[in-house]
C-alpha cells in the first residue's frame, strides 16, 4: 500500500497542478505540499484526513489513517487505530483531540483505548492479535 504522500503525489502528477488537487480536496496548497514533502510536524487534523478520504472513491477515513501511519513509520499503531475506528465510530470524534498530542502521548492513548476495550469485553481485533498480553 502506498503511503499518503505517495498517493497524493500520484494525484498531483496526473493533474500537473498541486493547486488543482488541493482545491479539489478542499485543503490549502501548503497543507498538501507539507504532506507530499513529508514535512508534517504533527499528525494531520481529522477534517483534513476526512476531506482526502471523501475526495477519492478508493479511500475511506480508516484507509487514510493507515496511509499516514506508513508515512510516519508507525504502520502497526495506525492500522490499529483504523480498526478501532471501524469497530467503534465514537473514536472518530476523539481524533481531533488525539492529533494535538505528541507521538508518545498518542501511542499511550491508543494503548489505553485498547486496554479499556478489553476491560469492557470488546471483541478482539480483526487481525487476530493476541489480546492476552496487555
Amino acid at each position: 500500500m502506498m503511503d499518503l504522500a505517495e498517493y497524493l503525489q500520484v494525484e498531483v502528477d496526473k493533474e500537473r497542478s498541486i493547486r488543482k488537487v488541493a482545491k479539489r480536496i478542499g485543503i490549502s496548497k501548503t497543507t498538501l505540499e507539507n504532506i507530499i514533502k513529508r514535512r508534517l510536524k504533527t499528525l494531520p487534523e481529522l477534517p483534513t484526513l476526512q476531506k482526502i478520504a471523501d475526495c477519492y472513491e478508493d479511500l475511506t477515513l480508516p484507509t487514510v489513517v493507515v496511509m499516514v501511519g506508513a508515512m510516519l513509520g508507525d504502520t502497526e499503531k495506525y492500522a490499529q487505530i483504523a480498526r478501532e475506528m471501524e469497530l467503534y465510530p465514537w473514536i472518530v470524534e476523539e481524533w481531533t483531540r488525539l492529533t494535538s498530542m505528541t507521538k508518545e502521548q498518542f501511542r499511550e492513548a491508543v494503548d489505553y483505548m485498547e486496554y479499556r476495550k478489553r476491560q469492557l469485553g470488546g471483541p478482539p481485533l480483526p487481525s487476530g492479535d493476541d489480546q492476552s498480553n496487555p
